[in-house]
């Protein structure tokens, strides 16, 4: 059998992944500038909203600056747009054409928000969901009446809930919300901290909608055929490279080479290769991958017997597919993927990582060393799973609804607080 590392050595790139330890620890030394490549324009012209009725309609507004966070809103937006009464308009926090693409593919409208003005649009809702959105939108709750964060996070992402509620100020502090929506991990987190108010709501996670939609639907992908018959693992490596320092974020330098060697050479497994858009923007930032090796890479995913490269908009396909998930230790995939109950396997960096939520450590599988990953595909290959009953209680506890009606309860429970706010206001 040929050797499926044999294209992936001519590759420039492969002495990465060749480094002895002492060199992983700043594996990425040198920086050079990266060419961006052209970028597409998406014409005014294709913007619908110029002719918008908009007359005695209920104005509901949403920020988004983040595409991995589509998948947080999307099923509102779509709850709230299929209601004549609501007139919805996206507002971006960045003119990236991947953004216009998501909205326009919902038909959905758009403004870029330097064109927007809440004092003239006089929002009546405006709805946030990422905590580290800077977006300046002045004077938004002057002119808004309803103010509502549908929390994109479901892990803390924080040793604390003081760093946690510290990294959330800089999304929602300025608009001084009028009510946080979380799920339940992080709801019966806060209700027993100093954070907890009647602001507080515990309510299910609009993204977990289009995960369960996939995950009904069970659907292969056009161009992954070749997974068919082969227990899949996803592997989502989660982002945290900065110039110079790799934080307890991530663990690729480490863990790459042994999972395309095992996986590469297995005729039992496939694999789904989905790192996160955060995490391929920071390896062409900071000059560690060029356009071009990126697409040497997929080129190579793509000609080889049983891996794929995703880099579709979320990774919903790719969960309802999968039989196991690889991530690491600080992402919030340990939490997303909980209720489809697939086991997972945690990558540790070194000793000293911690899980964010410790409850986590009893139904995923940790991964430190090569032997421990190599156990838990092995463990995949037989279709065993020795944590499964523990991850079904775990998901009853902490994921309010899978159901794929979240969207619309959130629009529901919007909806209500509005109707009372303006019965104060009579």
């Amino acid at each position: 059998m040929k050797n499926v590392l044999a294209y992936f050595k001519k590759w420039k790139y492969y002495r990465f992944i060749q480094k002895p330890i002492s060199r992983i620890i700043d594996p990425f030394i040198g920086y050079r500038n990266v060419k961006k490549s052209k970028k597409y324009f998406i014409p005014n012209s294709f913007m619908p909203h110029t002719n918008r009725d908009i007359d005695n309609k209920i104005k509901v507004r949403f920020l988004f600056t983040f595409e991995p966070t589509w998948n947080s809103i999307v099923s509102i937006c779509r709850a709230f747009a299929n209601d004549l009464r609501y007139d919805v308009l996206i507002v971006l926090g960045d003119d990236r054409d991947e953004l216009k693409k998501m909205v326009l593919k919902e038909g959905l409208n758009y403004e870029f928000y330097q064109d927007y003005s809440a004092k003239n649009d006089s929002p009546d809702i405006f709805i946030l969901s990422h905590p580290s959105d800077q977006t300046p939108i002045e004077d938004c709750r002057k002119y808004t009446k309803l103010i509502i964060v549908a929390s994109s996070a479901l892990v803390r992402y924080g040793e604390s809930l003081d760093d946690f509620w510290k990294r959330d100020s800089v999304g929602y502090e300025r608009f001084s919300p009028d009510y946080y929506l979380f799920d339940s991990l992080l709801y019966n987190e806060i209700k027993e901290s100093k954070y907890f108010s009647d602001k507080i709501i515990e309510m299910g996670n609009a993204k977990f909608d289009g995960i369960h939609e996939a995950f009904n639907k069970k659907e292969i992908v056009s161009g992954w055929s070749k997974l068919r018959g082969k227990k899949i693992v996803l592997w989502a490596p989660d982002h945290g490279i900065q110039q110079g320092y790799i934080s307890d974020n991530i663990s690729f330098d480490i863990f790459a080479k042994s999972i395309l060697e095992y996986i590469g050479n297995s005729d039992l497994l496939g694999l789904i290769f989905r790192p996160h858009a955060t995490f391929v923007e920071e390896m062409l930032e900071h000059g560690y991958w060029t356009t071009k090796d990126i697409f040497e890479m997929k080129r190579w995913f793509n000609a080889s017997k049983n891996m794929i490269w995703d880099d579709n908009a979320t990774y919903d396909n790719a969960y309802a597919v999968c039989d196991a998930i690889l991530t690491d230790a600080h992402c919030g995939i340990i939490c997303s993927a909980l209720p489809t109950l697939k086991p997972v396997g945690v990558f540790f960096r070194d000793s000293a990582t911690m899980l964010l939520h410790e409850e986590f450590s009893e139904c995923t599988y940790k991964i430190s060393n090569d032997n421990e990953l190599h156990s838990f595909l092995n463990m995949v290959s037989c279709d065993q799973d020795y944590k499964l009953d523990v991850r079904k209680e775990l998901s009853k506890k902490n994921i309010k609804c899978f159901d794929g009606k979240n969207g619309e309860r959130i629009k529901a429970f919007v909806e209500a607080k509005y109707s009372n706010m303006l019965d104060g206001f009579r």
